[in-house]
């Protein structure tokens, strides 16, 4: 929030005075109003203006639909009929038929297909379809067929088995030593020492802990800087005039 300095506000109360002036009355005489006596209508200015007229409707030129009936008889003279007057015309001359007579030749029926065509010369075909009854024979039946008759029963031999000859022990001990045994013998071999320094006893000198960092990076002493301080608040001493100025 501004708070304005004192200086500042001496200086504009000397500049800027207080008029002593009344209010400037209004331009014009000013009627006062006073309420109407009539009765408010509700109409605004386009309905006064523009009132609706009422149109008659168009009168429609189209032609009516009912025929048109007339008085007059209707004169059917035609261009044809007085040009072509219709004569009368005679009769066709027809010649007299002669009446039928029947043959005296009595009909053979012979006509040119049974003449030419005769048919041709030779016997029916003979059909070769089965009879469509059972085959019988009094004939014994005759059980042969080509396995009995080709494959017949040999006499046949067991095969010649070999005998083997019985097994027999050989004689002296088995030797149980094998190649790997013979090749791959145990040596003495002495057990592989740890090449690591051998634990040495505790010291009692204190630990020194002092490293590069420690040595080269040293906490130095420093103060933390302080923020400026503003100077406090002095209020006015002059009385309040009550004025404000936007």
């Amino acid at each position: 929030m501004f708070k304005p300095n004192s200086h500042a506000l001496s200086c504009f109360t000397a500049d800027y005075k207080k008029w002593d002036g009344g209010r400037p009355s209004a331009y014009g005489q000013q009627a006062q109003w006073a309420p109407p006596t009539q009765r408010f209508e509700g109409q605004t200015t386009f309905q006064t203006d523009y009132k609706s007229k009422e149109i008659a409707p168009r009168h429609s030129f189209k032609p009516n639909d009912a025929a048109k009936m007339s008085d007059t008889p209707f004169e059917d003279r035609t261009s044809h009929r007085d040009s072509y007057i219709q004569h009368q015309i005679p009769q066709r001359f027809q010649r007299e038929r002669e009446q039928y007579k029947a043959s005296g030749v009595p009909f053979d029926g012979l006509s040119t297909q049974k003449r030419d065509y005769k048919g041709a010369l030779g016997y029916p075909t003979h059909s070769f379809k089965p009879e469509g009854r059972a085959f019988q024979s009094d004939a014994p039946f005759e059980d042969g067929t080509t396995n009995r008759n080709d494959f017949k029963r040999w006499p046949m031999e067991r095969p010649f088995v070999h005998a083997h000859e019985p097994y027999q022990k050989p004689a002296g001990d088995m030797d149980m030593n094998t190649t790997h045994q013979q090749t791959y013998r145990e040596m003495p071999i002495q057990r592989v020492v740890a090449h690591r320094p051998a634990s040495t006893k505790q010291s009692s000198a204190p630990f020194d802990g002092t490293t590069n960092y420690n040595s080269d990076f040293r906490k130095w002493n420093g103060e933390r800087a302080q923020a400026p301080r503003q100077p406090d608040y002095v209020p006015n001493n002059q009385p309040f005039e009550g004025m404000i100025f936007v």
